[in-house]
Parts: C-alpha cells; sequence; structure tokens
C-alpha cells in the first residue's frame, strides 16, 4: 500500500487541459507460460497537453483471456484502465520516442496478474499520428503470482 501512495505522489503534479486522443489494436502475449492464450486487444486513450511530461489515460479491452482467478479454463474479456505519465522526446522531422509508467485497474482478477491493481510501464515510437508501443501490466509481486500481460499496440493518434 506504501508503495501504491507513493507512486500516486509522483503523478499527481502539473496536469494540463489540452488532451489528446487516440485508439488502436494489440496483441496479447503471455510469453508462454500457460497463464492464458494470445489474444487481441483494444484501446482508447487520452494524452493531456503537449507537454514532454503529459498525464495519459487510458481504457482497454482483452478479448478472450482464458483463465480467472478461482475459474480454471473459463474464457472471458477484461477491460483494463491506466492513469500515468509519459515521458517523450518529439523530433522535428514527425518522429516521437517516448515511455510511460502508471496504474491499472482491471474489471477481474487474472491468473497472469492476480490481483485488481497493478502497474504497467510502456515503451514506444512513431510517425506523425502513427505509434508502434509495448505495455506490460502486472501487480510488482505484491499479491499473489506475477506472471503479467505484455500487449503490443499499433495506434492512430487523432488529434496533434
Amino acid at each position: 500500500m506504501v508503495k501504491l501512495l507513493l507512486v500516486l505522489i509522483l503523478l499527481i503534479p502539473s496536469i494540463s487541459y489540452a488532451v489528446t486522443p487516440y485508439g488502436g489494436i494489440g496483441y496479447v502475449n503471455y510469453l508462454n507460460s500457460g497463464e492464458g492464450q494470445n489474444t487481441s486487444s483494444f484501446i482508447a486513450g487520452l494524452e493531456t497537453g503537449k507537454e514532454k511530461f503529459p498525464w495519459v489515460f487510458t481504457f482497454s479491452f482483452v478479448n478472450k483471456y482464458v483463465r480467472f482467478v478461482g475459474e480454471d479454463n473459463h474464457i472471458g474479456s477484461h477491460f483494463i484502465a491506466t492513469v500515468g505519465k509519459q515521458l517523450n522526446h518529439k523530433f522535428n522531422n514527425g518522429y516521437i520516442i517516448f515511455g510511460e509508467f502508471g496504474i491499472v485497474g482491471v474489471t477481474r482478477e487474472t491468473i497472469a496478474t492476480s490481483s485488481y491493481y497493478n502497474f504497467y510501464e510502456s515503451l514506444g515510437f512513431g510517425y506523425k499520428r502513427l505509434r508502434l508501443w509495448i505495455r506490460h501490466i502486472s501487480n510488482a509481486s505484491l499479491k499473489g503470482r506475477n506472471v503479467g500481460e505484455n500487449v503490443i499496440y499499433l495506434s492512430y493518434v487523432f488529434n496533434k
């Protein structure tokens, strides 16, 4: 709980009000751990402002994850909501590189994360309105198993 509070304290300063919406599709991989099937994900997000360290809010849907806590071999889906900060560098020629970190809430505990509350980190790059990035979600070994979920996203920025 102390770790979660420290992360929140680091995330709270300086919110700006201009937003950049984006949406995309993803491929979910569980690293051949037997924890779930590889499947698809859809994401919608907002970045606040044009600064180097914007807030990032996302909402995603993971399609047909195989195993939930207490429900062996149950096929179902779950939703993921994130709040985080992004560090980026935008080049003059339209390229961008970025990294993100933040907190995650999920609608169902999965075998891969074992918790409703998790953390994420992302790395990616883009050109103009297209971005390719990878996100890892895990519970940081705070509860139960911690295999985590890895998602590769291709997203489109609607407003620059």
